[in-house]
């Protein structure tokens, strides 16, 4: 009788045990929230596709210069009101918060407006932001090869053959490139530049210092 009564304890005491195991891991899931980072992940990094371009002094740029190091790549073009600027600020701030992780990393902007964009012009137009960044130009035709092989589109407004009075529309987003030219992840307008600093710093970390990545 009291073997019965003393296992009816046991039951009651091990369901009472499971119920608070369970309310409180639901309650800790809810307070837990994932990191939302606004890209697109590749599980298969995408190979950089070859280009040719120029930059200052025209010389000649191309993706095996872009070979043993890890690389920010963006598309705009200096006239660019808004979306531009707010783009080349966050990798300026980028270089300046890696500190020394930032000498292996590559930041490269390309035009979408080769009529106007000249490699000096280019060259004057990012040292207001960081002089690391290097700037590339080239033919309309090189610039349509690059940008297609990126899925980055662009169109001009208010077009005049006879003026250079103009605005383009295009895509504004950041690729990160590892050390083989492979396009590693896609960062699109909006990314909060905490995000895009985490995710970059932990990635060079772990390829510099041999860190696990987490």
């Amino acid at each position: 009788m009291k073997r019965c009564f003393y296992m009816f304890i046991a039951a009651i005491i091990l369901l009472i045990s499971a119920n608070f195991i369970i309310n409180h891991y639901h309650s800790w899931q809810q307070k837990v929230q994932p990191i939302n980072i606004k890209g697109t992940l590749l599980n298969k990094p995408k190979n950089l596709p070859n280009f040719v371009l120029q930059q200052k002094s025209n010389q000649n740029f191309d993706d095996t210069n872009l070979l043993s190091k890890w690389s920010i790549l963006y598309f705009g073009y200096t006239r660019c009101p808004d979306i531009c600027p707010t783009a080349l600020s966050d990798v300026t701030n980028l270089l300046n918060k890696l500190g020394g992780l930032s000498k292996t990393l590559e930041p490269i902007f390309i035009t979408v407006d080769p009529k106007r964009d000249t490699p000096e012009l280019l060259k004057n137009y990012l040292s207001f932001f960081d002089k690391r960044i290097v700037g590339l130009t080239g033919s309309q035709e090189q610039i349509e090869k690059v940008s297609n092989q990126y899925h980055v589109y662009y169109s001009y407004q208010n077009n005049d053959s006879d003026s250079n009075k103009y605005t383009v529309n295009h895509t504004a987003n950041i690729y990160l490139l590892d050390k083989e030219n492979n396009v590693e992840k896609i960062f699109i307008p909006g990314t909060p530049f905490t995000e895009l600093y985490k995710y970059i710093n932990r990635y060079l970390m772990k390829e510099v210092k041999n860190l696990p990545l987490k």
